[in-house]
């Protein structure tokens, strides 16, 4: 079997909640409106980030976009789009994880949506993605999670049958895309618990 990771959750942290509340907090004030925050931000279907993610947009156009359609000034989205990196911080026990798969000697693989910006930040910033023998950043192929596409274009890419893959991401319309995908899959919620699956499922590397 092969493992692919997602980033956003499962290698990085990933919690627009807490980005909205550093970034905005006369916004983002108490969990209610963060929470409708969170929803009209990321979430809002043709709001804008979608297509951020899929890289057919750059930031001014988001911030223009984003200033269009709700109360938020510019600056404030600015603020918003340049507190996320910091938030990109690697999550220690998968990093283990990671790299005790990695020392077993088989390919490993990334399949994460992400804007290019923080595309370009993890890459710069964090050794543990040269690890990778290949990878899929929506933003790179102009697909995204959950569309079947975006599973076929990886598959195809990694040269591997779908389903020798197991996909390990932590939102589960994405998980059950894999499968629909003929990908095997397991909703992360923690390395210890995705470790526990892996093995239970016989997928764990006897070396590793």
């Amino acid at each position: 079997m092969r493992f692919v990771f997602d980033f956003g959750g499962v290698l990085v942290r990933w919690q627009p909640a807490e980005v909205l509340r550093r970034a905005l907090p006369a916004r983002a004030h108490d969990e209610a409106s963060t929470e409708r925050w969170v929803r009209t931000i990321f979430l809002t279907a043709g709001g804008g980030w979608a297509d951020f993610d899929r890289g057919v947009i750059d930031v001014p156009t988001l911030v223009a976009r984003l200033v269009a359609r709700t109360e938020l000034s510019a600056d404030e989205v600015q603020a918003l789009v340049e507190a996320v990196p910091e938030q990109l911080r690697p999550i220690a026990p998968t990093i283990d994880l990671l790299d005790r798969l990695r020392r077993v000697g088989e390919p490993l693989y990334f399949l994460s949506n992400m804007p290019r910006p923080y595309v370009e930040h993890v890459q710069r910033s964090h050794a543990f993605v040269g690890w990778f023998a290949d990878g899929v950043f929506s933003s790179q192929v102009g697909l995204l999670k959950p569309e079947a596409a975006i599973y076929c274009y990886a598959a195809r890419r990694f040269g591997v049958p779908a389903a020798e893959l197991v996909f390990i991401d932590d939102h589960a319309p994405n998980v059950e895309a894999a499968r629909d995908a003929g990908w095997q899959a397991v909703q992360f919620r923690d390395a210890r618990s995705c470790e526990q699956e892996l093995r239970q499922a016989g997928w764990w590397p006897a070396a590793a």
